[in-house]
């Protein structure tokens, strides 16, 4: 694994863990809502706090289910809830407004142990009391595709959803640059699972809990592969795909415009409306973790894997953790 910079600020080492002085989080705009756009057959049913989404469109084999919303969003204490059935294993869900994903309620999924996808090219914030309830995996993504081995989930445009069985190989970023992923709630997936964001630039000032747990900046025009187990790979320049998915990136300053970044110590946005680290620009590529990420192994496991990959990786009150009573797991920073 090639390290291109590392921002390290009082680090230990120790057993495994990884761990920085504490960091402040940030407040959290209020703007949420869940409305499915008219492509896929999606439907949200609002009762009260609680969103009932079901409807969409199955692949041929019946276990990948693909939902569209015009916009994804929760306030705090509302809940988007994933209604499925035992036979399907990956439920995708797009959202093609261009408006970022505001996200300070709980997602779950329901009626079986499906992998959840939330793709959003424009960005995706989660607050303080963003939750997860989910016995699969989770990956939220701003990229504008994502790979199957049979052909390509786009966020905009048609696809032929029936043709996209298997499992996501690949998550293609296109264009010059790709939305920004912020978290600063408690995202937390099972011992046996994975948590993966992957996004233009990353932030993690909250905590991610999971088995294997996988932070990941991409710059634009890249594809991330993945492994058959979830873990990154490698990125390979995207050559043979030509698409623009018209919807407009935002960047993490944008992103984070209704926050309070004057009690996040070291993390500001300036005058100019730049996002910095202790004096260094945070930019497209960049993974920052100024919160926990938690792979320890339970009672008897093995630690998990943890990675937190992007052209530069920016730590600071952040701590990592990846040991196990009966091994520690591993911990790649880096490229």
């Amino acid at each position: 694994m090639k390290i291109t910079e590392l921002l390290v600020y009082h680090v230990r080492i120790s057993l495994g863990i990884v761990s920085f002085s504490l960091l402040a989080s940030v407040a959290f705009p209020a703007q949420a809502q869940v409305m499915p756009d008219s492509s896929l057959g999606t439907i949200a049913e609002q009762s009260g706090d609680q969103f009932e989404i079901e409807g969409g469109q199955r692949s041929g084999d019946g276990a990948n289910l693909f939902h569209s919303f015009a916009t994804f969003g929760l306030e705090a204490d509302q809940v988007a809830n994933f209604v499925t059935t035992p036979e399907i294993q990956n439920i995708l869900g797009r959202v093609t407004g261009g408006n970022a994903s505001s996200i300070d309620g709980l997602i779950q999924v329901t009626g079986s142990s499906a992998d959840l996808f939330l793709i959003n090219p424009a960005g995706i914030i989660f607050g303080e009391n963003a939750r997860l309830d989910v016995a699969g995996d989770f990956t939220a993504t701003t990229a504008g595709a994502i790979g199957f081995a049979s052909g390509w989930f786009d966020v905009e445009g048609v696809a032929n959803e029936s043709e996209l069985t298997g499992e996501p190989v690949a998550f293609d970023f296109l264009g010059l640059g790709s939305g920004a992923i912020a978290n600063f709630g408690d995202l937390t997936v099972n011992r046996d699972s994975n948590l993966n964001l992957f996004g233009g630039t990353v932030i993690n000032g909250g905590t991610l809990a999971g088995g294997n747990v996988s932070v990941t900046a991409v710059g634009g025009g890249n594809t991330l592969q993945l492994s058959a187990a979830g873990n990154v790979l490698g990125l390979e320049v995207a050559s043979d795909r030509v698409v623009a998915t018209g919807i407009e990136p935002i960047a993490l300053p944008e992103l984070l415009t209704g926050g309070d970044l004057a009690s996040a110590g070291t993390l500001t946005i300036g005058a100019d409306g730049v996002v910095r680290l202790s004096g260094t620009e945070v930019v497209t590529g960049d993974s920052i973790v100024t919160g926990a990420i938690d792979g320890s192994g339970g009672s008897g496991d093995v630690g998990g894997v943890v990675q937190v990959l992007g052209d530069r990786v920016l730590l600071a009150g952040a701590e990592i953790d990846a040991t196990g009573d009966r091994g520690g797991g591993a911990i790649y920073l880096g490229r």
